[in-house]
């Protein structure tokens, strides 16, 4: 009883997130609102983005969104294989249990969870029925991980091409940003530091998943830092995220996706995003609308 009743608990965290989001998608519907947000119903748009700037829609003098919300590993560093190898590692050191580690196919299906969550995948597709204590060994993990990674990074962290330009010009034109993360505190204050962006954002507007209930897919994370960012009408909100996870708690929470090809294919993300790009660089605020329209910025 005490098994089924944790393999239930172990579902719960991993379903909220796609509860929520059908939730959204049907109040989308009833309230009809497809002429200014992109229609649940509508297929998302892998960008083709003009050479003409002529040819994009005209920005208007206030931008259409008024909140940005990045995610860390993937989207603002390149740091999902390092963390991915320390996650392999650590559970390794654990459990004595080795995951399956050819990046980053063997990887998608964790993308974008937290350490917890990853734990409850491995048990039930290791059938792992020994690991009872999921919280016990996600928390074992999670220091161990932070261990590792801080040796696989001590050479230092890229941010990803685009990352400082775009916090930037969400600043130029009176943006607030923040940052959803499923890493813990420190290793999110590791990765700006390290990569150069930390003195770009607000620390305020930092939030991850171990401050909230539950992690990607779950909203939650992004729920927190839109409310921070004293966001009231999350349709006005870009996430931007390299996770089908991340993506399904961006839609969850109402926000607007995009959905970056860093981590996974334009054919994976484009099912759960509403604009898909190969690249920060071209993303621009300043003429992103519902629809999916945006403009390549010019040299």
């Amino acid at each position: 009883q005490q098994q089924q009743q944790q393999q239930q608990q172990q579902q719960q965290q991993l379903e909220y997130g796609l509860q929520q989001l059908n939730l959204h998608q049907q109040q989308q519907q009833q309230q009809q609102t497809h002429t200014s947000v992109a229609c649940s119903a509508c297929p998302p748009v892998v960008a083709e983005l003009p050479n003409n700037k002529n040819n994009s829609v005209a920005a208007a003098d206030k931008p259409w969104f008024q909140y940005l919300v990045l995610d860390c590993d993937g989207i603002l560093v390149d740091t999902e294989r390092a963390s991915c190898e320390s996650l392999r590692r650590a559970i390794l050191e654990v459990t004595g249990v080795g995951i399956p580690h050819s990046f980053p196919t063997d990887y998608n299906n964790v993308f974008g969870m937290d350490v917890t969550s990853c734990i409850q995948h491995y048990k039930q597709k290791l059938h792992r029925d020994d690991w009872v204590d999921v919280a016990g060994i996600a928390a074992a993990v999670q220091a161990a991980k932070e261990n590792y990674y801080q040796q696989l990074t001590a050479g230092g962290i890229k941010a990803w091409p685009g990352a400082a330009a775009l916090i930037q010009q969400a600043k130029s034109l009176g943006i607030p940003v923040g940052v959803g993360s499923s890493g813990a505190p420190s290793k999110i204050q590791h990765n700006l530091k390290s990569s150069g962006l930390s003195s770009l954002l607000d620390p305020k507007f930092i939030v991850s998943a171990t401050e909230v209930h539950a992690g990607k897919p779950a909203p939650d994370v992004f729920l927190e830092v839109l409310k921070r960012l004293g966001c009231e009408d999350p349709r006005r909100a870009v996430v931007v995220e390299d996770a089908v996870h991340g993506l399904v708690a961006a839609k969850a929470a109402g926000a607007y996706a995009v959905g970056i090809t860093n981590s996974l294919p334009a054919e994976v993300l484009s099912r759960h995003a509403d604009l898909v790009l190969s690249s920060l660089e071209q993303l621009d605020l300043a003429e992103l609308r519902p629809s999916g329209a945006v403009c390549r910025k010019q040299d």
